[in-house]
């Protein structure tokens, strides 16, 4: 049976950490929107953040580029360089991720 994914928004995020933690919530809120602002102003910096067991994620850039405008096919335009963002997945979060739910099995 396929697991039902559900989205977390950023409320239910912080009310789980309080729970967690036991701390009250407006104050979970304040550490998850520092984090969050924090977590930003690392990539705009170009830095690359690495939190062991789970991901790291940083930028990269890409190179500007000349192609064909596809609209009139004949002037060519310029493609800026540009930062893409980079993501990698512990090997540790995917084999939990990936793991069977008790009960279930791999056919």
């Amino acid at each position: 049976m396929p697991r039902i994914t559900k989205k977390i928004n950023k409320k239910r995020f912080a009310d789980d950490i309080a729970e967690r933690t036991g701390m009250p919530k407006y104050k979970a809120m304040i550490f998850l929107e520092a984090f969050m602002e924090q977590f930003e102003e690392y990539l705009v910096d170009g830095e690359t953040i690495g939190l062991r067991g789970l991901f790291s994620v940083g930028t990269k850039t890409i190179k500007g580029f000349e192609c064909k405008n596809l609209r009139t096919q004949k002037n060519n335009i310029w493609i800026p360089e540009r930062k893409k963002i980079k993501f990698n997945i512990s090997e540790q979060l995917k084999n939990a991720v990936n793991e069977p739910d008790e009960g279930e099995e791999y056919e």
